[in-house]
């Protein structure tokens, strides 16, 4: 039988998302490590393909990089037909480098699903800290222009670490779509307005 991992925080009230300034979210989570591993499912697109989505990595400052955001796509088709068979893509552009532990980079996240469709540009940053035989993992997404950008980004972060701390576990996840319609909902009760 599989066994079914949820993912730790490093403290309990950070299980969720939090806006720490406006269009601004974070979110902190203990994984699995070492921090190579960890690395390798952020940046290797045959990890990335296992908690996110397939894509292409161009790993240098300034090096061009494209999320396709299959993973879910490819398990529920539901939520392909959902979208008319139209795989999102986020297209990114490394801003600062140093393996394995930062990654920042633009996110151009207009194709996808629940957002403002405007061609707006934020910013991911994942920091990842060696602790113990486990990784903090901190995701700060910064210029989201709305809340309603906001909600979807924490929902959707959430669910897919959730799916990457699993998969680090070597666990099954939670179905993907029925995840991520709770966060949905619990992400409105938490970020108000519009």
């Amino acid at each position: 039988m599989t066994k079914t991992a949820k993912t730790k925080p490093v403290k309990d009230e950070e299980a969720f998302g939090v806006v720490i300034a406006p269009g601004t979210i974070r979110f902190t989570r203990l994984l699995p490590g070492p921090v190579e591993r960890v690395w390798e499912y952020l940046t290797n697109p045959e990890k990335t393909a296992l908690w996110m989505g397939t894509g292409k990595f161009d790993l240098r400052v300034g090096g061009l990089c494209e999320w396709h955001c299959d993973y879910a796509f490819n398990l529920e088709p539901e939520l392909r037909k959902r979208h008319n068979g139209v795989v999102p893509v986020v297209y990114c552009r490394i801003l600062e480098l140093d393996p394995p532990r930062l990654l920042k980079m633009t996110w151009d996240y207009s194709d996808c699903a629940n957002t403002s469709k405007d061609g707006s540009n934020s910013v991911i940053t994942y920091e990842l800290t060696p602790e113990g035989s486990d990784v903090i993992f901190v995701l700060t997404h910064t210029g989201m222009p709305n809340n309603n950008d906001t909600r979807a980004a924490l929902a959707g972060w959430h669910v897919h670490f959730d799916v990457l701390h699993a998969k680090l576990n070597g666990a099954a996840p939670a179905p993907f779509l029925q995840a991520h319609e709770a966060l949905e909902i619990e992400y409105k009760k938490r970020v108000k307005g519009d």
